[in-house]
């Protein structure tokens, strides 16, 4: 894999800063704090009401931050939706404002739609992450766990509104095509999705799979109805995979633990259908997630839930860590950032047939240079 591509920062913000994280002290933090724009420029990494971190050199350096939150507290980043700002607390409740995030109106409940009758227990919705399309339509990729980390089935849908948030629209679930096992019982399937806008409106979903790679779909009218969902070709246990258009840009950066999974079916188990999560890595696509280019790793050892944010100049990856490349579901973990050139990502090519075959014949790709999305 592609190791040349050198962060500015990479450091473990809780070995770091060991007095801002004392409350965290023998504890996993399983998702990463959300990034936001502070009143001054600052760059804010939100833990908690008391527990604020800023940067103003790019990520190099990090103190408590002190100015107005312009957020509220728990909720993803903001989208402008005509003359609002909606922050959105996963798939569960929505907040407005008219005044730049100063003032928030309260919290308006995300109207819920009836699931599967056979899964009355299903717990959820899990959000890893929301998306609001160019033309204002937000939409929220839904994992809902009828099981807790076990080989029972997820129920993965789309949730999205045309008209800021006030009206809501599900998919219908989206499941492994025939004759791939489909659960109760029998596989967990898919979960934990990210989606992203192509540069035609295509709206593309991407998450992980009980079959060894990332799976796949598209939806082209605004996420109420999906493609059958197909591979990716890019290998990765059922594991968390992040996903974004890098703004200004029509690049796609994929984020996720590039290896191949073990046979077991136990969680703490490494190799297992779980693990290795390692590395983590990430790959960016110029042409519509057709082709990418080769992964270069972010960190060598386990890394998962990452979160992504964007400046003008730079990427920001952060992470849950642990240098171990071969730990299983029982582990401490770190909080380490990367930060990397905005200029030197977009300038990675895509793979050749030259270069991608190691990694096919490592088992690591299944797919050959310009496969199609459905």
């Amino acid at each position: 894999m592609s190791e040349m591509l050198q962060p500015l920062v990479c450091c473990d913000l809780r070995q770091a800063y060991p007095e801002f994280f004392a409350p965290w002290e023998g504890k996993n933090s399983i998702f990463p704090p959300s990034f936001h724009r502070g009143d001054g420029g600052e760059i804010v990494l939100d833990l908690d009401d008391d527990h604020l971190l800023a940067t103003t050199d790019g990520g190099a350096s990090w103190q408590r931050y002190a100015g107005a939150r312009l957020w509220p507290a728990g909720y993803f980043e903001s989208f402008r939706i005509g003359e609002e700002l909606v922050a959105l607390h996963g798939g569960q409740e929505l907040r407005r404002s008219r005044d730049g995030g100063r003032t928030w109106r309260a919290p308006e409940p995300i109207a819920p739609a009836a699931l599967a009758p056979e899964f009355p227990d299903a717990a959820g919705p899990c959000v890893f992450s929301v998306m609001a399309t160019r033309a204002g339509r937000i939409v929220i990729p839904e994992d809902y766990i009828t099981a807790r980390e076990s080989w029972d089935k997820d129920l993965l849908f789309a949730n999205s509104s045309g008209d800021g948030g006030r009206t809501w629209q599900r998919s219908g679930v989206i499941e492994p095509p025939d004759p791939l096992p489909k659960g109760p019982g029998q596989t967990e399937a898919f979960g934990e999705p990210a989606i992203v806008e192509l540069s035609d409106g295509t709206l593309w979903m991407v998450f992980r799979a009980s079959f060894g790679q990332l799976w796949q779909c598209v939806s082209r009218d605004g996420g109420v109805t999906w493609s059958p969902p197909s591979p990716t070709g890019l290998a990765s246990p059922l594991a968390n995979v992040k996903a974004a258009r890098i703004p200004g840009t029509e690049t796609i950066l994929l984020v996720w633990n590039f290896a191949r999974p073990g046979p077991s079916r136990d969680f703490g188990v490494n190799p297992s259908a779980y693990h290795p999560r390692s590395p983590l890595v990430f790959s960016v696509s110029h042409d519509g997630c057709k082709t990418w280019s080769c992964p270069t790793v972010i960190y060598a050892g386990t890394g998962i839930y990452a979160s992504l944010y964007f400046t003008d100049a730079e990427i920001y990856v952060l992470f849950m860590s642990n240098p171990d490349p071969d730990i299983g579901g029982d582990a401490t973990f770190g909080m380490t950032l990367a930060v990397y050139t905005t200029a030197s990502v977009l300038a990675q090519p895509a793979w050749t047939h030259e270069t991608i075959r190691p990694y096919i014949d490592a088992g690591l790709v299944s797919h050959w240079m310009d496969w199609q999305i459905p």
